[in-house]
C-alpha cells in the first residue's frame, strides 16, 4: 500500500512539473534546520534577486527560480540548507526549473527542494534508456526512491530491472520478476521495494530504499 501511495502522489506531481515529454527529469531533497523560519525568510529577502521571487506566508515559504544561471545569493543557500545538492545541477550555464518550500516546525524549519532538469546517463547511474521522472535519491546509499519510465513492455522492464539490482547486490529469492508488479529485493542493511506499472507500450519502475 505504502508504495502505490508514493507512486500516486507521484503521479500527481508529473502533470504539473510537465515532465516525460521534455526530457527533463525531478531531483528531490528534504532537510531541516533549528533555525527559525522568519530567520531564514529575513535573510533570504534580503539578498534574493527578482528574477528568484519568494513567497512567504505565516509558517510557510516558497522561492522559484527558472532560467541558466541560478543567483548566487540562491545557491549558496541552497548549497547550505540542503547537503544532499548535487552543487552541478547549480552550476552556471545549466537549464532549470526549482521551486523551494520552507515550512516551520516544532525544532525550527523544515524544508524541501525540487529542481527539474536534464540529467544524463551517467547521473543516473540506471539502466539505459530511462527517463528519470523523479529522483528522490540522497547521500545516504539506502534512503528515498527514484521512478523511472522505460520505453519497454513490463516483463521486459522487470528483468531488466532486476539483473541491475542483481548487479548492485541485491537479491530476490530466485524469482523472476517479469510476472509480478511488486517485488522486494535485499542487500546487506538495505532493501529496495520495486514496483512496476505499465504506461501505454512503456513501464513506469517505482524503486523506494530503506535500511534494515
Amino acid at each position: 500500500m505504502l508504495i502505490r501511495a508514493v507512486l500516486f502522489a507521484i503521479f500527481l506531481m508529473i502533470p504539473a512539473l510537465s515532465l516525460g515529454s521534455t526530457g527533463e527529469s525531478m531531483k528531490q531533497y528534504h532537510a531541516e534546520t533549528s533555525t527559525p523560519l522568519a530567520e531564514i525568510v529575513r535573510h533570504l529577502e534580503a539578498r534574493l534577486p527578482d528574477a528568484a521571487p519568494m513567497a512567504a506566508s505565516g509558517t510557510k515559504a516558497t522561492v522559484s527560480y527558472s532560467g541558466s544561471h541560478v543567483p548566487d545569493a540562491l545557491r549558496s543557500f541552497l548549497v547550505t540548507a540542503f547537503p544532499d545538492v548535487d552543487a552541478e545541477l547549480l552550476a552556471p550555464g545549466r537549464t532549470v526549473t526549482l521551486a523551494v518550500t520552507l515550512r516551520a516546525a516544532d525544532a525550527g524549519t523544515e524544508g524541501a527542494l525540487l529542481i527539474l532538469t536534464r540529467l544524463t546517463a551517467d547521473e543516473t547511474g540506471l539502466p539505459a534508456g530511462a527517463v528519470v521522472l523523479l529522483d528522490g535519491r540522497g547521500a545516504a546509499p539506502c534512503a528515498g526512491q527514484v521512478v523511472v519510465s522505460h520505453d519497454l513492455p513490463r516483463g521486459e522492464t522487470a528483468e531488466l530491472y532486476q539483473t541491475y539490482f542483481e548487479s548492485e547486490g541485491y537479491r530476490f529469492d530466485g524469482h523472476s520478476l517479469a510476472g509480478v508488479s511488486f517485488f522486494v529485493g535485499y542487500r546487506p542493511g538495505c532493501s529496495v521495494t520495486l514496483y512496476f506499472e505499465a504506461d501505454g507500450g512503456a513501464t513506469v519502475v517505482v524503486a523506494q530504499f530503506s535500511e534494515v
